[in-house]
C-alpha cells in the first residue's frame, strides 16, 4: 500500500486541480481576439466585449431560446468534471481516516472520480484548443486562450492523481495482507 504521505498529498492535489479547473470554468479566455475595432474575450458562459468600455453579455444572447447552442456540450462536460473533482476530494480524504478494505474502496472511488474530472476537463478543452488553432481568423488577431491552459492543467493533474490512486490500489492487490482485498468488500 502506498505510504500514509502520499494520502496526505492527493487531496490537496486534487483540490489545486479543481480550482485550475473552476478558474477556467468561470473566466471568459477560451477564445480570444482582438482587431483595431474591439476585444472579444469568449468563454463558455458569457462573453465579454471591450472598446473603451466592456460589456458582458450571454453567450446566448442571439441564440433563440430552445435551440442548440455549441456551447452546451463544453457547459455539460466542465460542470461534471468538477463535480467529478468534488467527489474525488471527498472520497480521497476519507481515505486518509479509514484502513484495510474499506480505504481501498474509497481510494478507488477517488480514483474513477478524478479520471473522470481529467478526462471531463480535457475534452472540451482539447476541443476548443484545436478550433482556436484552424479557424479562420481573418483580420482579427487570436490572444492566448488562458481558459483552455487553466483547464488543462486542471485535468492532466486529475488524471495524474488517479493513476497514483490506481497504482496505490493495484499495489495494496499484490500483498497478502488480509482485508486489503476488493474481493473482501
Amino acid at each position: 500500500m502506498a505510504s500514509v504521505e502520499a494520502f496526505i498529498f492527493l487531496p490537496l492535489c486534487m483540490s489545486f486541480s479543481g480550482a485550475l479547473q473552476l478558474a477556467g470554468f468561470v473566466s471568459p479566455g477560451w477564445i480570444r481576439f482582438k482587431n483595431r475595432f474591439h476585444t472579444i474575450h469568449t468563454g463558455i458562459w458569457y462573453t465579454l466585449t471591450c472598446t473603451e468600455t466592456c460589456e458582458t453579455s450571454s453567450v446566448y444572447k442571439d441564440h433563440e431560446a430552445g435551440s442548440y447552442h455549441p456551447y452546451r456540450p463544453w457547459q455539460i462536460q466542465t460542470t461534471i468534471a468538477l463535480l467529478a473533482c468534488v467527489i474525488a476530494v471527498i472520497c480521497l480524504i476519507k481515505t486518509r481516516n479509514t484502513t484495510g478494505a474499506i480505504m481501498v474502496k474509497w481510494l478507488t472511488n477517488g480514483a474513477y472520480c478524478s479520471l473522470l474530472s481529467g478526462i471531463l476537463s480535457l475534452v472540451p478543452a482539447g476541443t476548443v484548443a484545436d478550433i482556436v488553432r484552424t479557424g479562420e481568423h481573418g483580420e482579427d488577431d487570436m490572444l492566448f486562450p488562458y481558459s483552455l491552459l487553466l483547464t488543462g492543467l486542471g485535468g492532466i493533474l486529475a488524471l495524474v492523481i488517479s493513476l497514483i490512486s490506481l497504482y496505490s490500489v493495484q499495489s495494496g492487490q499484490t500483498t497478502n495482507e488480509p482485508g486489503v482485498h476488493l474481493s473482501s468488500m
